[in-house]
């Protein structure tokens, strides 16, 4: 059983996929609402709903950050400092 309804980002043939924003917010608000009893209006004018927006994009950007640090440490995709620090490691 799952503690939570927010999907996490999964493994596939191409390396990490973040969940998509709506599936995230779908997940952040069936947490709120059933912490609540099933009641909640989660509409993103009332105050819950604002909460509920700004932990989805709180969970979002974390998704994203991850991706990104994954993705960096493979020297098809890295750039910046983790390029140096992938060529340091081979001695390039």
């Amino acid at each position: 059983m799952s503690d939570t309804n927010v999907p996490n980002p999964t493994f596939g043939p191409n390396g990490f996929i973040a969940p998509a924003q709506s599936a995230i917010l779908a997940g952040v608000a069936a947490d709120w609402n059933a912490a609540f009893g099933g009641n909640l209006n989660t509409d993103p004018r009332t105050p819950q709903g604002q909460i509920i927006a700004s932990t989805t994009a709180i969970i979002g950007d974390k998704d994203d950050q991850f991706v990104l640090y994954t993705n960096l440490v493979d020297p098809a995709f890295s750039y910046g400092r983790m390029q140096d620090a992938i060529a340091r490691i081979y001695f390039i």
